[in-house]
């Protein structure tokens, strides 16, 4: 432990400090034997703290290990403004396991005007269910960001609060939010 005090010290790294849970790491054990302590920090150089000037570190809740995951998020005065231009329409594989993406192509085809050309008549029908499954979309993944937050905050005050008497209901919990963020992992796979 003192070699790693003195690499710290000889690489000038310094810690950007937390928000959130003051505990990194828990052993999972019921009853005395229960303990909680804070491993994990995020260690930074001179270089770095010049570089961004702003930084911050937020201990989430632990999913699936015995370490809370440190979410370092920074911002640097040099980053070029955000453009917005309209993204190309892609049509995500989660939204299969959405019980009314159906229902919504469905009803936007068959809401769309049926007369003239062919071509025609499956543009209007393209376009009205793209319009409709983007209108959809925008609002089922912000419904389900707001789920995900409140049962992260349900998680997060649990294990804060945990002496190894709520181990059940905080693996229970994580199973439910393992069940939500599902979704986001078939999207980021294709």
């Amino acid at each position: 432990m003192e070699d790693f005090r003195q690499t710290i010290l000889d690489c000038n790294l310094g810690d950007l400090g937390y928000e959130g849970s003051q505990f990194t790491w828990c052993n999972n054990r019921e009853g005395p034997h229960f303990t909680k302590e804070r491993l994990d920090r995020a260690l930074v150089n001179c270089a770095w703290q010049q570089l961004f000037n702003f930084n911050s570190v937020n201990i989430l809740p632990v999913q699936t290990s015995d370490h809370n995951p440190l979410l370092v998020t920074t911002q640097n005065s040099f980053s070029p403004a955000f453009t917005s231009q309209r993204r190309l329409f892609r049509y995500e594989a989660a939204w299969t396991k959405q019980k009314d993406c159906d229902d919504i192509v469905k009803k936007a085809w068959y809401g769309a005007l049926q007369h003239g050309s062919k071509a025609d008549v499956i543009r209007r029908g393209l376009e009205r269910a793209i319009f409709q499954q983007r209108e959809w979309n925008c609002i089922s993944r912000r419904n389900q960001q707001k789920i995900l937050y409140h049962k992260r905050e349900q998680l997060r005050a649990l294990q804060d609060a945990n002496t190894g008497q709520t181990n059940n209901q905080i693996h229970s919990l994580q199973r439910v939010i393992d069940g939500l963020l599902e979704e986001d992992d078939l999207k980021w796979k294709h």
